[in-house]
């Protein structure tokens, strides 16, 4: 429902047309880049849609871009229909999720009820009731985070921190499960054909003002193969990322964002961002190592404890090495 697809060689029973959410196909792919799946095609893997009836096989990736510019939840909901009972707060901090029965003293028995927040703007606390649904959306570490500082999740947890349990042993914050990637940066001697190799007036003139050019989009090859602990053919466990960084593009360290701490990372790296690169990626789609979130504090503001488990399962590490 959310998809409006402008690709017209999609096949619309897997694909929307008339959602808000502006999806297309990159409509020039550098050519090495379709060379290089041409490749893979040669050695068997087919050319799919990756969000089809099969995953096994080369897609270019679909992208969240419409007529050039960068789709988002904000820009395809929030902009166009603008709704007068949304008010959005900015600048304020969740602490707690207020429960029936701990907040307001009702009794919630068997089945606790979310009844609104506590957070925190500026120097000020605040409490709001909800009238219908509360909804935690606070991503993968936070909505953990918050639900055990409102008393939800394992007991002994819990009460190391003095937080009186309203509803206990609950497996909040278990299961914790990531996409490990690697970088793999091949670079390309001769970049003369290259598309977007520089950013130029003109490239920023189309990008910014047409909505066109190498700017405006950002070609990916997706390959989905298995490794060899996977079974099941049709549901790959490895997903091959590759694209084409120009050394004088975009660059590599803002894609990575690596420009936050270059003096860690530079002196590794100078060899790979000098160069113009086809990166390979692989990324493992299905891990079966699993991590967890726990408290660290009672303090809202401290920082959550993560511990991924990254490549702990010996079949994850298997997959990657295949």
């Amino acid at each position: 429902k959310s998809e409006n697809n402008t690709d017209p060689n999609v096949d619309p029973i897997y694909h929307g047309r008339s959602g808000p959410v502006g999806v297309s196909t990159p409509p020039n792919p550098d050519p090495l880049l379709l060379q290089w799946q041409q490749s893979l095609h040669e050695l068997g893997y087919p050319i799919i849609d990756v969000n089809g009836p099969t995953q096994y096989g080369t897609s270019i990736m679909s992208m969240t871009i419409k007529d050039g510019m960068r789709q988002s939840t904000a820009n395809s909901y929030l902009e166009s229909n603008i709704c007068p009972q949304l008010n959005i707060l900015t600048g304020a901090f969740v602490t707690k999720v207020l429960i029936d029965g701990q907040s307001y003293g009702g009794q919630y028995g068997d089945q606790p009820k979310a009844v609104g927040v506590e957070f925190t703007k500026g120097n000020r606390e605040y409490r709001v009731q909800a009238t219908k649904e509360t909804i935690l959306s606070a991503g993968t570490y936070n909505s953990p985070h918050i639900l055990m500082l409102s008393g939800i999740g394992h007991r002994e947890h819990l009460e190391e921190f003095d937080i009186s349990p309203i509803w206990s042993d609950l497996p909040v914050g278990d299961n914790l499960q990531d996409h490990v990637a690697l970088v793999i940066s091949m670079p390309i001697k001769n970049t003369t054909n290259l598309s977007g190799a520089e950013i130029n007036v003109q490239q920023l003139y189309d990008a910014v003002l047409k909505h066109t050019g190498p700017l405006a989009q950002l070609p990916t090859l997706y390959l989905l193969f298995n490794s060899s602990v996977n079974p099941d053919w049709t549901y790959p466990d490895i997903n091959l990322n590759s694209g084409i960084i120009a050394a004088n593009g975009l660059g590599f360290e803002n894609i990575f964002y690596l420009d936050k701490r270059p003096e860690e990372w530079r002196p590794y790296m100078e060899g790979v961002i000098a160069n113009s690169n086809l990166e390979v990626i692989p990324v493992l789609t299905r891990p079966k190592a699993t991590g967890f979130v726990r408290l660290k504090s009672r303090d809202p503001t401290a920082y959550p404890i993560i511990q991924q488990n990254l490549l702990r399962h010996p079949d994850d590490r298997q997959a990657f090495l295949d």
